[in-house]
This record gives C-alpha cells, sequence and structure tokens, in this order.
C-alpha cells in the first residue's frame, strides 16, 4: 500500500540539509496565537514546563515499595519450581474485601 501525503515529505530524511530541515526552518518563523515565536534554531527556549505537587507525588506512588522486588524474585523461584500455593481463602477474602471498597 503507497502513501500519497505531502506532509511526510522528507519526514525520513536525516541527512543535513535535507527537506526536514528546511520545515523545521519554516516552522521556526511561525507564530503562535499568543505572539510567541518558537524556539528551537535560534537556540532560545521559548516554552517552560514546571510540574506540579501532585505530579510528583504520583511519581512516588510509582516508586515500588522497598523489597517488592525481592519478593518477585522469591515467588518468581517457587513458581518454577513447582511449589508455589495459592491460598484459596485469602485469595477470595482479598478480592471481596477490594470490591467492597468505596471507589476513590
Amino acid at each position: 500500500m503507497k502513501v500519497n501525503d505531502p506532509n511526510l515529505a522528507g519526514a525520513g530524511q536525516s541527512r543535513v540539509g535535507g527537506a526536514g530541515v528546511e520545515r523545521s526552518s519554516q516552522l521556526d518563523a511561525i507564530s503562535r496565537p499568543d505572539g510567541r515565536r518558537r524556539g528551537g534554531v535560534s537556540g532560545v527556549p521559548t516554552d517552560r514546563v514546571s510540574l506540579s505537587a501532585l505530579s510528583a507525588r504520583l511519581q512516588e506512588l510509582r516508586a515500588e515499595p522497598p523489597g517488592h522486588a525481592a519478593r518477585l524474585e522469591k515467588l518468581g523461584g517457587e513458581v518454577a519450581a513447582g511449589r508455589y500455593q495459592v491460598d484459596a481463602v485469602e485469595l477470595s477474602r482479598r478480592l471481596v474485601e477490594a470490591s467492597l471498597r468505596p471507589k476513590e
């Protein structure tokens, strides 16, 4: 299947001075709706990123608790050796508790 999209012209070129560089230069000359110019070739950044306290907290929550990797390693070894047994009563208790917990 052949795609004829004029917006993709030069997208695969990586040589200096190719169509991709020309397109980048064209984009640098475009003004934004708020009057700011796009940074880039001139080396003057015009955008700024700041992370909120919420994003910092989410990053903390994504981190694994201490000993998590060691526990997974141990369980993986037990499963591979055929020694891992599921406690059906404990599993069902936790499933019911999770389903009854109010949604946040």
